[in-house]
């Protein structure tokens, strides 16, 4: 009997110890003849003067492939884009009296959603390169920029054309809390 209770002890020191093992945290190491790959136009990030996009394409059609990778880098844009009016938007109304904050919200966020595909429709090409891959299909990599003051004057220019939202919108101090957002964006990026 007490042979049994030291073998099943022993049992469960030797569980515990492969349970602890094998939940601690392990070391990835690469395989073996794993090669790291340098993307392509992977290393355009925002920063304070330029929102970013990165996307990729591949297609068996170069053109296809290059509408993909341009879809993809809009899209990383403008979410890019809206996520930082929208912490402005949510600053800046803060500052308001309760009664103007959610008049303010509603319309002011629908207006910049056309804002921002407005612009992201107008970016600059910050880098593209185009692969002919061994199966003859093309594979297209593009980082698109826009400058953050851009961005800021079609915000403006969409605010002061509608009436509702005109009485309501305090441009300088908008640009204020814009500016202070764009720093406190660069300065985690660094």
């Amino acid at each position: 009997m007490k042979t049994m209770k030291i073998f099943t002890m022993i049992m469960v020191t030797v569980a515990m110890a492969a349970l602890v093992t094998s939940c601690g945290s392990s070391k990835v190491t690469p395989t073996q003849g794993a090669v790291e790959i340098d993307v392509p136009c992977q290393n355009y990030f925002s920063d304070a003067q330029f929102f970013r996009g990165v996307g990729d394409g591949k297609s068996q059609d170069m053109n296809t492939a290059r509408l993909k990778a341009h879809t993809n880098a809009s899209a990383e844009l403008a979410a890019g884009i809206q996520q930082h009016i929208g912490r402005v938007v949510e600053n800046y109304r803060k500052e308001m009296d309760v009664a103007k904050q959610q008049q303010f919200g509603q319309s002011f966020q629908a207006k910049i959603r056309t804002t921002v595909d407005q612009v992201v429709s107008n970016t600059a090409v910050a880098c593209t390169k185009t692969l002919r891959e061994k199966d003859g299909s093309y594979s297209v990599y593009m980082a698109l920029e826009v400058n953050k003051d851009e961005v800021l004057t079609q915000v403006n220019k969409a605010a002061i054309a509608d009436k509702e939202i005109q009485l309501l919108f305090d441009s300088e101090r908008f640009n204020q809390t814009y500016n202070e957002e764009m720093e406190r964006y660069a300065k985690q990026r660094e």
